[in-house]
């Protein structure tokens, strides 16, 4: 089918749809965009509560295996505060199974949250002594190791694709395992306090924690926000942090005696002791626990945020979208209908005018009887003027035309009807006249007594003229 055989509403709208359906495909990819955007803040913000939520647990398992380390280097000590942790550990695990592990949750998380839950074999032999502080270090540091490892990928590095706050991700992550570096560490410091004997032996290991401690601090400086940094600064740089230092360089002092590696006598460097390395170390996780909590906490509740606005902002651009396409398609509607409907009555119109117009035209013709006062005005139908575009001015010219063969039509009417009465005084003068001849002529005749001139036969009465005019 050729355009030139639709209909011109029909050309209107596919002038119209084109335009439209171009617009449509080229706002398409916004529209995904936007989507796109609102759906990855989404992701950063619940990656991100479940970054805290981790980040509880770790801190509660931190807490309970400095706990079991001060309770099995301490013989004789009160349960009590290490059950009560266990206690608290318990509450967040079931925090984390509540919140995250439903039937969509990662194998990763689920396998990390089955060992920790594990860990009850090992509380029952902290608590009748069965184990050793190292074994105790070694199972929990997996635990938390296997927890922190099961965060999601996309947080692994600052910058990554997913949302805006990806790099919160790695932010957080780096968080969490530089409080677990240093949290092993103060654990293994305690172990050397609790157990001179094994402080050669774990002097390698000492070092190395402290090591990592320190890098996993710099890599989270360089990325943390300059809040985040101060916060951060004010807990492992304070005086809590200063004294675990403090014993650590000072067991580190009191282990090496020269280059021989040998150690010296049990007795351990002045001040340093039991329950004041757990004291440092337990304020200091506390202060931890403080920091990392808030800046979940913030860092969750601005993904949140964006990602609110992210939906805002997505869902109100695909109604402006919406709206810009209904209106383009009313507008595309009343403007067919305001230009295709006069064109389509027009042709009706036209066509009804002009059988009213023949019929009303040939019946003026036709109708010679009759005065022309008494004859009927001409009434013909007007093709309709709704608009006043070039559809209106055809209208009013092709009702011009009307008017101007109804006025012509009315002059020859009035012509013939001038020529029939000019003609019919004609005849009767001519009549009058012929009767005043005839009238005349027989009055001669009858007053003639000539015989012979009575028998002319130009008289009226002989009867040969009289055979003539008959």
């Amino acid at each position: 089918m050729r355009l030139a055989d639709l209909q011109v509403r029909h050309r209107i709208t596919v002038l119209a749809v084109l335009p439209l359906t171009a617009a449509m495909l080229l706002t398409a990819p916004l529209v995904a965009e936007r989507v796109q955007a609102a759906q990855e803040s989404a992701w950063s913000a619940k990656d991100l509560r479940l970054a805290g939520q981790v980040g509880g647990l770790v801190a509660a398992l931190q807490r309970e295996r400095l706990y079991s380390s001060a309770y099995l280097a301490l013989p004789g000590s009160d349960s009590a505060p290490l059950v009560r942790q266990a206690s608290r550990t318990d509450a967040e695990m079931s925090d984390l199974r509540r919140n995250w592990l439903g039937p969509h949750a990662p194998v990763t998380l689920v396998v990390a949250f089955r060992e920790a839950a594990d860990l009850d074999r090992t509380r029952r032999q902290v608590l009748t002594r069965a184990v050793t502080p190292r074994d105790v270090s070694t199972r929990y540091g997996a635990a938390i190791s296997a927890l922190l490892d099961a965060l999601p990928a996309s947080a692994t590095a600052p910058g990554s694709d997913r949302g805006p706050f990806g790099g919160q991700h790695a932010v957080v992550e780096e968080l969490l395992r530089t409080h677990e570096s240093s949290s092993a560490f103060g654990a293994l410091l305690l172990n050397v306090v609790s157990d001179p004997a094994e402080a050669w032996p774990s002097m390698g290991e000492v070092e190395s924690l402290a090591a990592t401690a320190e890098a996993e601090k710099r890599r989270f400086l360089q990325d943390a926000s300059a809040s985040e940094s101060d916060l951060f600064r004010k807990a492992d740089f304070g005086d809590e942090a200063a004294k675990v230092e403090s014993y650590a360089d000072a067991l580190t002092l009191w282990a090496y005696t020269g280059q021989s590696g040998t150690v010296r006598g049990g007795d351990l460097p002045d001040g340093v002791t039991v329950a004041r390395v757990f004291e440092a170390c337990d304020s200091l996780d506390q202060h931890r626990v403080l920091v990392q909590n808030k800046i979940a906490r913030d860092s969750a509740a601005a993904a949140s945020d964006n990602a609110s606005d992210a939906r805002g902002s997505a869902l109100a651009f695909i109604l402006a979208v919406l709206a810009f396409a209904i209106t383009m398609v009313w507008l595309t509607v009343r403007i067919a209908r305001s230009i295709a409907n006069p064109l389509r009555l027009l042709p009706s119109a036209a066509e009804h005018v002009a059988h009213v117009a023949e019929d009303e035209l040939t019946r003026v013709v036709e109708d010679a009887a009759g005065p022309s006062s008494g004859r009927p005005p001409v009434r013909l139908m007007r093709v309709p003027n709704v608009t006043k575009d070039e559809l209106g001015q055809l209208a009013v010219a092709f009702n011009r035309v009307q008017d101007a063969a109804v006025v012509l039509m009315e002059r020859q009417a009035r012509s013939r009807d001038n020529a029939a009465a000019m003609l019919g005084h004609v005849g009767r003068r001519t009549q009058n006249l012929a009767a005043l001849q005839l009238s005349m002529i027989d009055s001669m005749e009858r007053a003639e007594t000539d015989p012979a001139v009575l028998e002319h036969p130009a008289l009226p009465h002989h009867p040969r003229t009289h055979t003539r005019r008959e």
